[in-house]
């Protein structure tokens, strides 16, 4: 049985908490705050790709997503559509959110995976306990605090 889909934030909120994750003097700010990094994270929080679970997600995951696909918001669409994603015979919807060659962007710029790991990844902050990335997120924080330490790890 697959583990718990973490809750969903809204984009909003992503794109605003990012914003406070990351405040004005972090070196590459505009890359990740940016909407790129903010349908990244929606992404990763969609397909259950979180610290603490066992699914990841590929920068054409952010590419492939459609506003549509993004709108079906039970479990059994969300799981689908990483089970779906994460094959080979994957079939790209219309209205996708970015053309397929978009996704150097999102790895190179937004994700900076290490390059030996470069096909996947999963929300994490460094140094902090496992789910504090997700907490960042919830709608039930009002005054969240920028964590220490954050960066990238694939």
């Amino acid at each position: 049985m697959p583990a718990e889909l973490p809750p969903l934030p809204s984009l909003a909120l992503i794109a605003e908490r990012l914003s406070i994750v990351f405040p004005e003097g972090v070196e590459h700010r505009n890359y990740v705050v940016r909407e790129m990094a903010a349908r990244t994270v929606f992404v990763m929080f969609y397909a259950g790709a979180v610290e603490g679970g066992d699914r990841w997600i590929r920068p054409s995951m952010v590419t492939d997503m459609t506003d549509a696909q993004a709108a079906a918001v039970t479990d059994e669409a969300r799981l689908g559509w990483h089970r779906s994603m994460s094959s080979s015979k994957k079939v790209r919807a219309a209205g996708t959110w970015y053309a397929v060659n978009s996704r150097e962007p999102i790895r190179d710029e937004t994700l900076r995976l290490d390059r030996r790991r470069a096909r996947c990844c999963r929300c994490s902050v460094a140094g902090r306990p496992p789910c504090i990335f997700q907490t960042l997120f919830s709608d039930r924080l009002t005054q969240p605090d920028p964590p220490q330490g954050i960066e990238a790890r694939g």
